[in-house]
């Protein structure tokens, strides 16, 4: 993916782009149809706030990757749906899909890709965990270091960031987008982000962690970290799944400047309206 940068594929039956821009760290899937019709997406060479600038092969219309919008061309001021992509380690994705595929490296070109021109993502003086962007980006954000990865949600009118090592330590945080009760959940077992629309039949739950699952105080139902209900009398019944990607901060501050932040425990949570129902 870091020589490539996009890979188009179809996923049961759903047209999708997985891309991925080194600089910015950013892995993201969308829906390759626009309006009804299917296409695919090259790289352009390309960058708008250090991060991949992508461009569909019907119309030669520019996309920002992290925005998943056009920003020029005949499709400008359109918006790509995401798809969800979770990044993780190989060894990490193995265990918990055991039977998935792999994207072959048998690409018909000549690239070195046991390497990463980028560097190691554990070399605490590298470029995936120190210093500063490569290129400009229009607006910066002291609040976090540069490289410290967030979590990115973008919902009705607002834009929020995760700090992922907060979560770490939290196992769950729960907030509000509008008036959208959600939760956010840890999953340890893929070192993941998992965002849920809290309201299930006509009620607010509140969430508490309970290792390796969590466990809603209204019904003391459990449920497993993928949003689906485990015991009690919620089993079975599925969490409306808040879409989101892992990047670094910067990238996500970069386009989104007005953006909220929960990245430690005086974070101000948006109050939910009471009696709020979502549709």
């Amino acid at each position: 993916m870091v020589w490539h940068e996009i890979v188009s594929d179809t996923i049961d039956g759903i047209p999708v782009a997985i891309t991925y821009c080194p600089l910015t760290g950013s892995a993201i899937g969308y829906n390759r149809t626009i309006s009804g019709k299917t296409t695919t997406f090259g790289t352009s060479g390309k960058l708008l706030n250090s991060n991949l600038v992508m461009y569909d092969r019907d119309t030669g219309s520019y996309w920002s990757q992290i925005m998943g919008l056009s920003v020029q061309g005949e499709r400008a001021r359109l918006y790509l749906n995401l798809y969800p992509v979770i990044r993780t380690t190989y060894e990490k994705a193995k265990q918990r899909y055991p039977h998935a595929r792999v994207l072959s490296q048998e690409t018909g070109h000549v690239r070195p890709y046991h390497a990463d021109p980028y560097g190691f993502y554990d070399d605490p003086d590298g470029y995936y965990l120190s210093g500063g962007p490569f290129f400009p980006v229009l607006n910066s954000d002291p609040r976090l270091p540069d490289k410290e990865v967030v979590y990115g949600i973008r919902l009705l009118n607002e834009r929020l960031a995760v700090r992922k090592s907060f979560l770490r330590e939290r196992s769950i945080v729960e907030f509000g987008m509008g008036t959208v009760p959600l939760v956010a959940c840890y999953d340890p077992e893929l070192d993941t982000v998992r965002i849920f629309e809290r309201t299930i039949f006509d009620n607010l739950l509140s969430f508490t962690s309970a290792g390796d699952e969590i466990r809603d105080t209204q019904t003391d139902s459990i449920w497993h970290l993928n949003g689906t209900g485990k015991e009690g009398s919620m089993k079975g019944v599925q969490l409306i799944p808040v879409p989101g990607f892992d990047l670094m901060w910067f990238g996500w501050a970069g386009f989104y400047p007005d953006t909220r932040l929960i990245a430690e425990e005086k974070t101000s949570i948006t109050p939910i309206v009471p009696g709020h129902v979502i549709g």
